[in-house]
Parts: structure tokens; C-alpha cells; sequence
């Protein structure tokens, strides 16, 4: 397969697009009724960093547990 060099420049743009955009999701997640908890499509749940965007943690085999971690003692230290 031949990729011109327009056509390999425009799907560097689009992937580079998607990268930040992906560093961005998430950040702000405290303030919405969602919280920062999702599920992913395999079915595990992961934690979205408030502050800095994208994930922070991620393998949890329930939301229950993916809650007990942000209650950890000493996770928020500042």
C-alpha cells in the first residue's frame, strides 16, 4: 500500500488530536455528577486524574473498589 506524503500528514494531525484530547479527559471530573470514576469497554473500571486529565488508575473489577482506593489514607496528601 502507497501513502502519499498529504495523506500521512493528515493522519499524524488526527492522532496527535487524539492524544491531547485523551490527556485532557477527565480533568475537572469532581465537579460533575459522574464523579471520576468510568468503566472501560472490557468491563473493568478506572479512575480519571481531576487535576491534570487522563487516567490515573486503572484494573479495578468493580466500582466499589475503585472507590474504596480514592479512600485510601494518604492517597490525597498535598
Amino acid at each position: 500500500m502507497n501513502i502519499t506524503r498529504r495523506q500521512l500528514r493528515r493522519l499524524i494531525i488526527e492522532e496527535v488530536k487524539l492524544v491531547l484530547a485523551e490527556k485532557k479527559r477527565g480533568k475537572g471530573c469532581a465537579d460533575t455528577p459522574k464523579g471520576c470514576t468510568r468503566r472501560s469497554s472490557d468491563g473493568t473500571w478506572y479512575i480519571l486524574n481531576n487535576k491534570k486529565g487522563g487516567m490515573w488508575r486503572k484494573g479495578f473489577k468493580t466500582k466499589k473498589k475503585a472507590l474504596a482506593q480514592l479512600r485510601v489514607p494518604g492517597v490525597h496528601k498535598g
